[in-house]
């Protein structure tokens, strides 16, 4: 299924004409847009626009209905949750993917993650895929795995049905390395992949990539330090309308396990087998908060359903536990069709949780009974051996913050540190280790302290109405580099402001909802911005163009008020990174700290720089 853009080209005001793309179509890559008439004489003109796109709407995972269009024996991935249960319930298996690998066991082929619940039904989450996370060789490291655990790595190649029809690349987790043809992209937190471009689907594509066989011990787990809270937070969030039950059960369920993963094992035991589930499909689809309660209560109309269920309970009563979780669907378990050759089918489709425990990081766990899921993963079935008096437990005291660090507190005892040896040794190492972390901190700021010189001296050399919009346009690129989103020189400057007011952040908003709701974003979620920079483009336009301009005293504070609605439209990483480490007193290397006209390089290719 193809893709549905919303929240462009919709006009900021009654008035104003700014961001009017009435009759454009919108590509994550480019896009054809007729351009307003400028000036007073001036015809309009079709243009060949390059335009970075900043999110992907909702509309991604909504289609028109489930499933999509499509006929006959097609399999069309557009919501993955909903379509999960047509593709399982519809009549024949149709092949869909064509493995060739030396993995004795490839199972579990992810398509994608579902990382939030917000009492209705799983979701997935806002997802970063700028231009150089593209599917085009070696990946980073996956989130939490650490150098220790054992791994190893083996080569697939996946070829696709024409019939199957997906805005995802179906893949093992982790992955090492991937080449797929076409512009697919990889989040760094979830390592799935996207689809960059519109009506862009897996349909007869075949790729290649080298899989991380990640083989953790139970022992490994069990000692596993609590997660960061980057992890710990958005993975643990749960809606506040959550039933209280859900919470109840899912303590008595793993009382007494000592650790997160023994909870996390117990709760995987109890949805196999100690809890008397059923695995059927003729439960109606569904995982809000009503259908969770029905699911999990006994009696005659409870606890049966299908990998749906399972996977999402799961994870839901891992989150009232502390344990970071999320759910991912995909493919359960080929058919052999020759020597290293399987076929996965529709009927394979499945889902599953993930939990995340450091050192390891994204480990699977299976709760569907054994009726459609055989088999679980060895270490959720192998003894931990008793903890030696040196180690530590994973599980925190009942109060203890879920990412502080399990570490003994070092002695206070002044003799222990210096050995006898005096206080002269002492005092010589206290002034060189205060010295060496003076240099450090001085050597951290620089960045930002550049930056801020940057800024001050391109205000103060700017005297003339022409020098002072030049100056404003500068700052405003500098500060959108600086949060690295994407900026092009080369379009005109209200095609370059239509985009950036679609990056445009509401203030003082809950950062954990990470851009699910299109009004958080765009021309819309800040309009005291967007009116600024409809009057920054006014102002530079007339000292481009008109043959005099007048001052104006509002310019320095309609660029801080469009600088922060960019900082808002960001995460708190991006912030950082830009306040901290920015960009562009590296890309802007030999210009004139602002003043004249933009020299900034121009993008050679359009990035995708957010998606839904």
């Amino acid at each position: 299924e193809g893709r549905r853009l919303s929240g462009w080209g919709r006009q900021i005001s009654s008035t104003s004409k700014l961001f009017d793309t009435v009759g454009t179509a919108v590509s994550t890559e480019t896009v054809r847009a007729s351009a307003r008439k400028i000036g007073f004489t001036a015809t309009g003109l079709a243009l060949v626009v390059p335009l970075f796109i900043p999110t992907f709407s909702a509309g991604l995972f909504g289609g028109g209905g489930p499933g999509g269009g499509g006929g006959g024996d097609a399999v069309a991935i557009s919501n993955p949750i909903v379509d999960l249960k047509r593709d399982l319930t519809r009549g024949r298996d149709v092949p869909l993917l064509r493995v060739t690998t030396q993995d004795r066991d490839p199972s579990y082929l992810r398509t994608t993650v579902l990382d939030e619940f917000d009492g209705k039904t799983w979701k997935p989450s806002g997802r970063e895929i700028p231009v150089e996370q593209r599917a085009s060789g070696p990946l980073p490291r996956p989130p939490g795995l650490g150098v220790s655990v054992e791994r190893s790595e083996v080569d697939y190649q996946i070829r696709v049905s024409p019939e199957f029809r997906s805005s995802w690349l179906p893949t093992p987790y982790p992955v090492g390395s991937i080449t797929a043809r076409g512009d697919w992209r990889y989040d760094l937190d979830t390592f799935d992949f996207i689809s960059a471009v519109r009506d862009q689907t897996t349909a007869g594509i075949d790729y290649q990539l080298t899989a991380i066989q990640v083989r953790p011990s139970a022992r490994e787990l069990a000692n596993s330090r609590p997660a960061a809270d980057d992890v710990y937070t958005p993975y643990t969030a749960l809606p506040d309308s959550l039933p209280t039950e859900v919470f109840d059960l899912a303590r008595q369920v793993t009382d007494g396990a000592p650790s997160r993963f023994e909870k996390a094992v117990q709760l995987q035991e109890w949805f196999r087998q100690d809890g008397g589930f059923t695995y059927s499909l003729d439960r109606r689809p569904g995982n809000g908060n009503d259908d969770l309660i029905e699911f999990l209560t006994a009696g005659p109309d409870g606890r049966v359903g299908y990998c749906e269920q399972f996977a999402a309970s799961m994870a839901v009563m891992g989150r009232t536990l502390g344990i970071p979780s999320r759910v991912a669907v995909g493919f359960l378990r080929p058919d052999p069709v020759g020597p290293n050759e399987y076929v996965f089918s529709a009927h394979d489709l499945h889902a599953w949780p993930e939990m995340y425990f450091e050192g390891a990081g994204w480990v699977r766990f299976e709760p569907t009974p054994q009726d459609r899921a055989a088999a679980v993963p060895g270490y959720t079935t192998a003894e931990i051996p008793s903890l030696t008096p040196d180690e530590f437990p994973s599980s925190a005291a009942p109060n203890r913050p879920q990412d502080e660090l399990d570490r003994p507190a070092e002695s206070l005892d002044p003799g222990a540190a210096s050995g006898g040896s005096g206080s002269g040794g002492n005092l010589q190492t206290m002034l060189f280790v205060g010295l060496g972390t003076a240099l450090v901190l001085a050597l951290l700021a620089l960045p930002r302290a550049l930056r801020v010189w940057v800024r001050r001296r391109r205000w103060a050399r700017a005297l003339t109405p022409t020098a002072v919009a030049e100056a404003a346009w500068s700052e405003l690129r500098d500060s959108a580099t600086d949060l690295r989103l994407p900026w092009d020189d080369t379009v005109t400057l209200r095609t370059r402001a239509r985009s950036l007011a679609a990056s445009f952040g509401e203030h003082d908003w809950d950062e954990s909802m990470r851009y699910t709701q299109a009004q958080r974003r765009g021309p819309g979620a800040n309009p005291d911005a967007t009116h600024a920079l409809e009057r920054l483009v006014t102002y530079v336009e007339r000292a481009r163009f008109a043959r005099t301009v007048e001052p104006v005293d509002s310019v320095v504070a309609d660029v801080e008020l469009c600088v922060m609605a960019l900082r808002d439209g960001v995460n708190r990483k991006r912030r950082l990174r830009a306040t901290w480490l920015p960009t562009s007193l590296i890309s802007n290397r030999g210009a004139d700290s602002g003043l004249g006209a933009d020299r900034n390089r121009p993008m050679t290719e359009a990035g995708v720089d957010h998606a839904v």
